[in-house]
């Protein structure tokens, strides 16, 4: 066999490993994530469960879908430049069934807004959280009453 068969062999058997690891792994994106509120203003919805689909709060009904848009620009400021954003695709009906719970939002939240400043939230042991209420996410800027909701979490076991 000559060396560029030899090559292209071993790049083919390479692809096909890779592709079947893939199909069986989970890699850690697709995986549940827990993390336990250490900001006060969080304590009352309780540990934070998500993947790149779906976040769950403890302390209220129902799952948000999530769909990944993009990432906040500098402007965001210092907790959330940066931060991974997702649209929550069943705002309404998420708000709906929680309007009447202790500190949640008086205005049904469009987005969720993950950090970390050790990289993705999905790895990291310490992560921000925001709950964005604004019609466009990019536009977000601090202080302009446009998070209903944001916090601090460290990551926590499935028994915490």
């Amino acid at each position: 066999m000559t060396r560029s068969a030899t090559t292209s062999l071993t790049v083919t058997l390479a692809a096909v490993v890779s592709v079947l690891c893939g199909c069986t792994m989970k890699s850690p994106a697709h995986e549940q994530h827990r993390f336990l509120p250490i900001s006060r203003s969080m304590e009352p919805w309780g540990a934070l469960e998500f993947d790149n689909r779906r976040m769950q709060l403890e302390s209220l009904q129902g799952t948000m879908s999530l769909e990944y848009v993009g990432a906040l620009p500098e402007t965001a400021g210092k907790d959330l430049e940066g931060a991974a954003v997702y649209r929550i695709k069943n705002a309404a009906k998420y708000f709906e069934k929680n309007r009447d719970k202790k500190s949640f939002c008086p205005q049904a939240a469009q987005w969720v807004a993950l950090n970390s400043k050790a990289g993705a939230p999905a790895w990291s042991s310490e992560i921000f959280f925001a709950l964005l209420t604004l019609d466009d996410w990019s536009r977000y800027e601090p202080g302009n009453g446009d998070s209903c909701a944001s916090g601090k979490y460290v990551r926590g076991s499935a028994e915490d």
